[in-house]
């Protein structure tokens, strides 16, 4: 990444700026990222919630933005065991490091633009060409681009060390991070004996850095440019001299140690690396972009050659491991990489001075500045490197068709011919691309191949699932036909009983059976259900008639014979009733004279 090509308004900026093609732009998201980390949250009231127990974590996800889209910044704090001493004599030391990535905003937009005119190609869609489909906009569609896309990673290492005064001429040391390879220990960079950790010496002495411009008790940096050969991966290297707090200076007695100036030294590493993104769209809204990346994180396991020790990287969304992953290292000038700190004239400050208050709380300076510093700058580094090319636009001569007058005037897309708009029938169909590109023209451009997937019901004889299921389906449909000719031929139909009042009729109309035993309350055994019923003729107390019942159980064939419904005869006659009244006098008299008898004998 080269300084050279950033606009040199890109140094001046403010916050809440709408998203630019500044490394800077929207860099007051990482507020929000310090925020939710509880990170600006005083230490008494951490200590009283426990949050100093090891139970922050990192947010899922931040929204960025681009010119159209919505992208996701994600960070990992990245625990690995950093092998101190030689080959033949070393010993582990966890160290842990800050891994980020979000979508290139280009590519982003790109996918945004083609949601787009994904809406406006299915309300062309079955105009003018029998290859239409029925499609419309509320379904959900995922746009993924098929093809090769590389998004950048970030990755920093810091540590915390010090000046020893105005008169300081040791050279700085810049910590190797922990994804490099066993190689970058083995080169005479390699010095340990002055910070006590394994570093690579950098063309500045300590000294040096007390006549940085700035006020005191602002957090000032300095951008180092560091050798690339032994540190595989290193994109920049970053020292943040820490302000001085007064009440620390009263506490020293000896010049020597007064003079002393606590600094931040980081490695940051970059590179862009192999990934999917897709975008979600569904009823004219698009969903964030997200992505994966596309690497067999358990391969790392069995790379004995690491600097490292993979810890628990199998779920992780972000991976930084050179030189595994990402594959192609970013190399950055410092002049680039000064436009993620530009000032900012409402605060009078620098973005690294404020994002760092803002992490402190009330303070000036954290209680672990290394560890601010370090997920502070692997965020202004991802989205600097996520604004490569940001400026830049889909290209090529839409494939438009006539209007349908049909079609909603909400779908017109203003830049659109009158009356016209994306042929999408042709998109659909598969047998063409959307644009048109002149071959000399686009010979340098990148083409993007986007899979759309409309998400919903749909049938498929893929598998043999689906085939075995289609040929029971078939075998069942045989017996029906089979069974519907044979009845319209050989069957009897009848209209009688089209009604749950007609069947209800004709069970009242029917005797009690046995079977039906202690169901009146409601039924509460299976086998009642499974009882046999028949309807069967059965003459009349009186006269020659015949009415229907129904036949509850088994009947012997001979009496299902004689008693079979016989066609275009009428039934409906009922059997008598008859009346009984002088037993019921009886019994009435009867009661009555004991009635009688009880009365008399009170009387008495």
């Amino acid at each position: 990444m080269n300084g050279s090509s950033v606009p040199r308004h890109c140094a001046v900026v403010e916050a809440g700026m709408p998203s630019n093609d500044c490394p800077s732009s929207e860099w007051d998201f990482m507020q929000t990222w310090i925020s939710l980390t509880d990170q600006s949250v005083p230490i008494g009231l951490k200590n009283q919630s426990g949050l100093l127990k090891g139970t922050i974590i990192p947010p899922s996800a931040i929204q960025l933005t681009g010119k159209t889209s919505i992208r996701q910044y994600k960070q990992v704090w990245s625990p690995v065991y950093v092998t101190l001493g030689t080959r033949n004599s070393s010993s582990n030391v966890l160290f842990e490091s800050a891994d980020s990535s979000t979508q290139q905003a280009v590519i982003a937009d790109a996918l945004t633009s083609i949601s787009t005119i994904w809406d406006l190609a299915i309300g062309g869609a079955g105009i003018g060409s029998h290859h239409g489909a029925s499609f419309h906009e509320d379904q959900k569609v995922v746009h993924t681009i098929a093809n090769n896309y590389y998004q950048p990673y970030s990755s920093a290492f810091c540590v915390r060390d010090a000046i020893q005064g105005p008169n300081d001429q040791r050279i700085m040391i810049f910590p190797i991070v922990p994804e490099s390879t066993w190689d970058a220990r083995d080169t005479p960079y390699i010095n340990a004996s002055i910070s006590g950790f394994p570093g690579v010496e950098a063309p500045i002495r300590r000294a040096q850095l007390l006549e940085l411009p700035g006020v005191e008790s602002d957090n000032r940096a300095k951008w180092i440019q560091l050798p690339q050969i032994p540190l595989t991966g290193v994109s920049v290297g970053l020292i943040v001299l820490l302000p001085q707090n007064p009440s620390d200076l009263s506490k020293q007695s000896n010049t020597t140690i007064q003079n002393n100036t606590d600094i931040v030294v980081c490695s940051i590493g970059a590179g862009w690396g192999l990934s999917s993104i897709n975008m979600t769209s569904a009823q004219g809204t698009n969903s964030a972009t997200s992505s994966l990346i596309k690497f067999d994180i358990s391969t790392l396991n069995s790379t004995s050659d690491l600097f490292f020790d993979p810890f628990d990287l199998t779920d992780s969304s972000v991976l930084f491991a050179q030189p595994v992953f990402p594959s192609i290292p970013i190399e950055t000038d410092v002049e680039w990489a000064e436009y993620l700190n530009p000032y900012v004239p409402s605060a009078n400050t620098t973005v690294i001075d404020l994002l760092i208050k803002h992490w402190a709380g009330n303070g000036s300076k954290p209680a672990s500045p290394e560890i601010a510093a370090r997920d502070i700058i692997t965020g202004l580094m991802t989205n600097g490197l996520a604004r490569s090319g940001f400026t830049s636009e889909l290209q090529g001569k839409m494939k438009l068709i006539k209007e349908n007058q049909d079609i909603s005037q909400a779908v017109r897309y203003v830049t659109y011919p009158p009356h016209e708009i994306p042929d999408g029938n042709l998109w659909l169909s598969g047998k063409s691309d959307l644009f048109t590109l002149d071959p000399e023209e686009s010979k340098n451009w990148v083409k993007l191949k986007v899979d759309s997937t409309i998400q919903g019901y749909a049938y498929n004889i893929e598998g043999p699932a689906p085939k075995i299921a289609i040929a029971f389906l078939l075998t069942y449909c045989c017996f029906v036909l089979s069974h519907l000719v044979y009845s319209g031929i050989s069957g009897i139909s009848s209209s009688c009983w089209d009604s749950v009042s007609e069947v209800t009729a004709l069970a009242i109309n029917s005797p009690p059976t046995t079977i039906l035993r202690n169901t009146c309350a409601g039924i509460a055994e299976i086998r009642i259900f499974r009882t046999p019923i028949r309807i069967l003729t059965m003459r009349d107390q009186e006269g020659e008639g015949e009415h229907l019942e129904l036949v509850f159980g088994e009947v012997d064939h001979e009496d299902s014979q004689k008693r079979a419904i016989k066609p275009n005869r009428k039934y409906g006659t009922m059997p008598a009733v008859k009346k009984d009244t002088e037993p019921a006098r009886k019994r009435c008299r009867q009661r009555k004279g004991r009635h009688l008898r009880k009365k008399k004998t009170s009387q008495a």
